[in-house]
């Protein structure tokens, strides 16, 4: 499978018929200096999304052509458009910088394996210093990301409720 082919299917919910369109989520961002817990919304339905920092009290939102981020608001043209949290990027995959996308990425897919458990491991290469390797985990049932491990921070997502 190429690149290009996963991006793809990650972002096509028709690729994956287990995937819910209403969901909640919770995550953990993790570096060693700081842990930031968040409870993510997602109503694809209704391109909406709601990322919770429960640790600083920010909250974002996209709402009705709107992006809030605390008390400032901005005109968004796509609930997909402008995600810039980790654990937000880990369910809208395109903005994550890893697909080797020339002038925009950092890092570039260069291996997928099974791993068990319905998931996958997507192991990536950094494209300015290629002895340097991230990973993804994706849950093969619904397409999503559900962690993401660099040198310096890890993302993961768990406790997916439908709604």
């Amino acid at each position: 499978m190429t690149t290009t082919d996963l991006l793809s299917q990650l972002t096509e919910n028709d690729s994956f018929p287990e995937r819910p369109t209403r969901f909640r989520v919770q995550g953990i961002w993790e570096s060693r200096q700081e842990t930031v817990r968040y409870e993510l919304t997602i109503d694809h339905a209704r391109q909406e999304w709601t990322a919770r920092d429960l640790t600083n009290g920010v909250d974002s939102s996209f709402r009705d052509g709107t992006l809030t981020t605390g008390v400032e608001r901005s005109p968004s043209r796509s609930y997909r458009a402008r995600v810039t949290n980790t654990p937000l990027q880990l369910l809208f995959p395109e903005h994550l910088p890893v697909w080797g996308r020339p002038s925009r990425d950092t890092d570039t897919p260069i291996d997928i394996e099974y791993i068990g458990d319905g998931h996958s491991l997507v192991l990536l290469k950094s494209l300015q210093d290629p002895a340097l390797r991230k990973t993804l985990v994706v849950d093969n049932r619904t397409g999503l990301v559900i962690r993401f491990y660099d040198s310096l921070a890890v993302t993961v997502l768990e406790n997916f409720i439908p709604f």
